[in-house]
């Protein structure tokens, strides 16, 4: 057995190399009636079809990183006067977290990351307002009854927002080299 020569941990692997025109936006909300525990691959792939259809000249292509996780809460309440017994009552929600990756020099509706951003805030803003387009096209695109419960005019809540928009890098160019 070889031992290791250094202790200093290894580099972390570079992202992948970027034009200047990439934008990565990352966003979240909180969707009540959703159950985490049910959501498949292919309810993955609906909310992606989903949430392209609120933004202007978004695919569902343009959207990965796409997790959902366990957002309910419990509550306990009085059951009478003078009476010490308690219920519990539990809300079912899920978090939606995806990121949003778009290239502005190819994108016919944006001039620069400032406009995109805008409307990626400005189309979560509406969502949580009303949240019926968005509803309407993810189960229209889902196969299964996982998104039966989640009602249509208020199910969006908390949608948060992180610009992410990296710096160019190069693409490598030089070829390895062989061993002789």
């Amino acid at each position: 057995t070889a031992v290791p020569t250094t202790t200093a941990p290894s580099p972390l692997p570079s992202m992948a190399p970027t034009s200047e025109d990439t934008t990565t936006v990352s966003c979240a909300f909180a969707v009540s009636g959703l159950d985490a525990s049910a959501v498949t691959q292919d309810d993955i792939a609906a909310l992606k079809t989903g949430v392209a259809s609120i933004f202007t000249g978004v695919d569902a292509s343009d959207i990965d990183n796409v997790v959902v996780t366990d957002a309910s809460t419990r509550r306990r309440l009085s059951s009478g006067s003078g009476d010490h017994r308690r219920r519990r009552l539990l809300g079912t929600a899920a978090t939606v977290s995806f990121d949003i990756t778009l290239s502005i020099g190819s994108s016919l509706a944006y001039d620069d990351d400032t406009s995109f951003i805008t409307e990626v805030k400005t189309s979560l803003t509406e969502a949580e307002d009303d949240s019926t387009e968005l509803v309407a096209a993810i189960k229209s695109a889902s196969s299964s009854a996982t998104f039966d419960a989640v009602p249509t005019t208020s199910a969006v809540a908390d949608a948060s927002l992180v610009a992410l928009t990296r710096p160019p890098t190069p693409v490598p160019t030089q070829v390895p080299t062989q061993v002789p």
